[in-house]
């Protein structure tokens, strides 16, 4: 909907309201990739604390091993 509004905006040269409307979503834009970037990050720091590890006895020695 807002992108029909830049459009829109566009179309009919007024430029003030292209303006304020491209920087909100290049703002939005910048943003949305940078939380889906943390919650990546947060995702893969679980998955490396809940891998599991086995603890085996060979030749011994204990070992761990994924």
């Amino acid at each position: 909907m807002i992108q029909f509004a830049l459009i829109l905006s566009l179309l009919i040269q007024h430029w003030p309201e292209f303006t304020v409307i491209l920087v909100l979503l290049l703002i939005n834009g910048l943003i949305g990739f940078w939380q889906e970037d943390r919650a990546d990050n947060a995702i893969e720091l679980l998955k490396e604390k809940l891998a599991y590890n086995a603890k085996l006895l060979r030749d011994g020695k204990w070992t761990k091993i994924p």
